[in-house]
C-alpha cells in the first residue's frame, strides 16, 4: 500500500509541472503573437540638458619665447658654462670663445697709438686718465667689484677650511660626552640667531638707505649742471647747431680724404700725386679754420667744455654713491647668507647630538661639501667680476680713444681698434633672455658658427594649430579656450592670442593649396609637467543654451507645416504602449540634437527615436518592458514549482 501512495503521487507532482510549462509556453506564445502586431521600440527619458557648439583643434605645445644664440663669429669654443636644461637669466655669460689672438692684436694697436702720442707730446684727458686709474685698480686689486669678490672667494675658503677642521675633530672625538657637547651645540644655536637678526636687520638698514638715498653732497653739482644744460639749450639753438655740425662734418671728410690719400701712397699706390696730397692737405686746414670760427662764433667751445665739465661731475659724484650703496647691500645679503649658513650649520649641530655620533659625522660631511660648493661659486663670482672690470675698462679705453682723436690724426688706427674691440665683446656668448637651455651645440674645442643655443621660457607656453577653413572663422584673438594635455590626462585654461589673417604659403610666398590657418593659444596655469613638444587639443565653445530639452534631430519630425516629437504612453490595462503626437517648435541646434520647446514636455517623457515612422494612436513595444515582464513570469513560475 505504501508504495502504490508514493506512486501516485509522484504521478500528481508530474502533472502539476506539465501545467506549469504549458501556461509559460501559452504566455510566451502570447508574447511573441502580440510583439508581431507591434512595433519594438527603445525610448528615451526626456531631460533638461545644456546644449553647445564647439570647435576642435590640435597642435603642438611652443614656447612663446623662442631664442636662437648665434656668435657670428669663426673661433673655437673656449668654455661652455651651461647644458640642456639650466635655467638662464638674460645676460648670463653661456660660452666664451678663444680670443687670444684678438686681444693681442688690441695689444699691439694700442701700443703703437700710445707711442705716437707720446712722441706728439699728447696731454692726457680726463677720459684717458679714467682709464688709466681704472686700470691702475684692476691692476693692483683696489677694484671695488674685484676686491669684494676677492674677499668672499678668501672668506668661503676660509670657512672651508674650518670646516674640514671641524670634521676631523669630530672624527677624533666622536663618543664624547653628548650631554656638553648638546650644551655647546645649543649655545651656537642661539649665537647664530642674534648674528642672522643683527645681519637682517643691516640688510634692512642698508635697502633703506639705497631706496631713501640723499644726494646733499652732490647738489653743488647738480645744480651746476643744471644751469650749464639750461644755458647750453638756451643759447645753442637748433639752427646753430645745424652750422656747427655742417663745418665740424666738412672738417671731419677732409681729414678722412687726406688719411686715405696718405695711405695710399704709403702702400705704394700710384694713383695720388704730389699735388692731389698738398690740395688734400689745403682743404684739410680751410675746414678746421672754418669749423674755428663757427665754434667761435657761437662761443660752442666754452658752452660745450662747461656742459660737459659740469655732467662729468654730477654723475661721477652719483655713481660713487650709488656704488656705495649697491656694494654696501651686497655685502649685507652676503652677511645674511653667512649667518643663515651658520645658523643651519649650529642647528644640524644640535640634531647630531641628539640623534647620535654617526648623524652628527655626516652633518660636519655635509657642511664640508656645501663650504665648498661655496668656494666654487665665489671663484664663479670672482672670474665674472674680473670679466666685467675688463669689460668697464674697455669702454672706458674707448672714450679715451674717442677722445684722443680730436687731438691727432690716427683716426683709422683707433677704427681698427674699434672694430678689434667689437669683435672681442662677441667672443663672450650671453644669454639673450631669460629661460631655459633647451638645445646646446656648443663644444669645447669646436666651431662657433651656427646656432650654438635655443633658450626657451618652460613657464609661457602655447600651442600651435593649423585649423581648417571651415572652423578658423569660429576663432576670434582673446577667445577663452579649454587645452586639453591628452599625455597628462589633464585640462589647462587657454586664451586664443593669434589668428592668421591668411592661409598657410609654400616656399614661393603663394597658398599651399591646404586651406589651413595658423592659430596661437597661450595656455595659463601650466605646471611643470607640461613639456615642450607635447600634443595638445583645444576646444572652443561657439554657442551655448543651458537647462533646455533637447532631443535627437531624428526624434522630430513634421506634418502639415508642423513639428512634432512621438511620446510613448503606458497603458495598465493593455501593458502596452501607445504613440502620441506632441507638437513642438525647435530652437537652439547643436551638433547632434536639437532645442525642443512646449508647454507639455516634463521631465522622464518617453520620447521614440525615427519620429517619421509612426502613426498617432500606434501601439509599440518597449523591449525593456518584455524582459521584465518574462523575467517576472519565469521567477513565479520556479517559485510554484519549489513550493510543491
Amino acid at each position: 500500500m505504501k508504495k502504490k501512495k508514493k506512486g501516485i503521487a509522484g504521478k500528481i507532482i508530474l502533472v502539476v509541472v506539465l501545467l506549469l510549462l504549458a501556461a509559460g509556453g501559452f504566455l510566451i506564445w502570447q508574447s511573441v503573437n502580440a510583439m508581431k502586431n507591434m512595433a519594438m521600440v527603445e525610448p528615451m527619458e526626456l531631460k533638461k540638458k545644456d546644449l553647445r557648439n564647439t570647435v576642435t583643434f590640435s597642435g603642438i605645445v611652443e614656447s612663446n619665447t623662442f631664442e636662437q644664440v648665434t656668435s657670428g663669429m669663426n673661433l673655437p669654443i673656449a668654455t661652455v658654462n651651461v647644458k640642456e636644461g639650466d635655467i638662464v637669466k638674460k645676460g648670463d655669460i653661456l660660452a666664451t670663445l678663444d680670443s687670444d689672438t684678438i686681444e693681442d692684436d688690441i695689444l699691439q694697436q694700442q701700443a703703437n697709438l700710445d707711442s705716437k702720442s707720446l712722441s706728439s707730446g699728447y696731454v692726457v684727458s680726463d677720459a684717458e686718465r679714467q682709464y688709466m686709474d681704472t686700470a691702475a685698480q684692476i691692476e693692483n686689486g683696489t677694484y671695488a667689484e674685484i676686491y669684494s669678490a676677492r674677499v668672499s672667494l678668501d672668506n668661503a675658503k676660509t670657512k672651508l677650511e674650518r670646516a674640514r677642521e671641524d670634521y676631523e675633530r669630530q672624527l677624533s672625538t666622536a663618543g664624547s660626552d653628548k650631554d656638553s657637547s648638546f650644551v655647546s651645540a645649543s649655545a651656537s644655536v642661539e649665537s647664530a640667531k642674534t648674528e642672522l637678526s643683527y645681519a637682517e636687520e643691516d640688510l634692512a638698514r642698508a635697502k633703506r638707505e639705497r631706496e631713501n638715498e640723499d644726494y646733499v653732497s652732490i647738489r653743488a653739482q647738480k645744480k651746476a649742471y643744471d644751469e650749464a644744460k639750461k644755458e647750453y639749450d638756451e643759447r645753442f639753438d637748433k639752427k646753430n647747431r645745424d652750422e656747427v655740425q655742417a663745418a665740424r662734418d666738412e672738417y671731419e671728410q677732409a681729414q678722412e680724404n687726406y688719411s686715405y690719400i696718405m695711405n695710399s701712397r704709403a702702400n705704394g699706390g700710384s694713383n695720388f700725386t704730389d699735388a692731389d696730397a698738398e690740395a688734400a692737405a689745403k682743404e684739410v686746414k680751410t675746414a678746421k679754420s672754418n669749423l674755428e670760427a663757427v665754434e667761435k662764433k657761437y662761443d660752442v667751445k666754452t658752452k660745450v667744455e662747461t656742459y660737459d665739465d659740469a655732467l662729468i661731475a654730477y654723475t661721477d659724484a652719483k655713481a660713487k654713491i650709488d656704488s656705495n650703496h649697491d656694494l654696501a647691500v651686497i655685502n649685507a645679503e652676503r652677511a645674511v647668507a653667512r649667518a643663515k649658513t651658520a645658523l643651519d650649520n649650529a642647528q644640524n649641530q644640535v640634531k647630531g647630538v641628539i640623534t647620535g655620533n654617526d648623524t652628527k659625522n655626516d652633518t660636519y660631511a655635509q657642511a664640508v661639501t656645501d663650504a665648498q660648493k661655496a668656494v666654487d661659486q665665489a671663484e664663479e663670482a670672482y672670474d665674472l667680476a674680473v670679466k666685467r672690470a675688463n669689460n668697464t675698462l674697455s669702454e672706458l679705453k674707448a672714450a679715451a680713444d674717442k677722445q684722443r682723436v680730436l687731438s691727432n690724426d690716427n683716426s683709422s688706427q683707433l677704427i681698427s681698434i674699434e672694430i678689434l674691440k667689437e669683435r672681442l665683446d662677441k667672443c663672450v656668448i650671453t644669454a639673450l633672455c631669460d629661460g631655459t637651455i633647451t638645445q646646446s651645440n656648443a663644444i669645447v674645442g669646436g666651431s662657433s658658427q651656427g646656432i650654438l643655443f635655443i633658450i626657451e621660457d618652460t613657464s609661457d607656453l602655447k600651442f600651435v594649430s593649423a585649423v581648417k577653413e571651415y572652423s578658423v572663422g569660429n576663432l576670434t584673438k582673446d577667445e577663452d579656450v579649454t587645452v586639453n594635455i591628452p599625455a597628462l590626462y589633464k585640462d589647462f585654461p587657454g586664451k586664443i592670442s593669434h589668428v592668421s589673417a591668411a592661409g598657410t604659403k609654400g616656399t614661393d610666398g603663394k597658398s599651399d593649396g591646404n586651406a589651413t590657418f595658423s592659430v596661437s593659444t597661450d595656455i595659463k596655469d601650466t605646471d611643470e609637467n607640461v613639456l615642450i613638444g607635447m600634443t595638445a587639443k583645444g576646444t572652443v565653445i561657439t554657442d551655448e543654451v543651458k537647462d533646455v530639452y533637447a532631443v535627437s534631430y531624428d526624434c522630430v519630425a513634421e506634418t502639415d507645416g508642423k513639428s512634432h516629437i512621438c511620446e510613448a504612453v503606458y497603458s495598465d490595462e493593455t501593458k502596452t504602449y501607445t504613440v502620441k503626437f506632441v507638437e513642438v517648435t525647435t530652437g537652439f541646434e547643436a551638433n547632434a540634437e536639437v532645442e525642443i520647446k512646449s508647454s507639455e514636455l516634463h521631465d522622464g517623457m518617453l520620447i521614440l527615436p525615427n519620429a517619421a515612422d509612426y502613426t498617432e494612436g500606434q501601439m509599440v513595444m518597449n523591449p525593456n518592458a518584455i524582459m521584465s515582464s518574462a523575467a517576472a513570469n519565469n521567477s513565479a513560475a520556479e517559485t510554484t514549482a519549489s513550493a510543491e
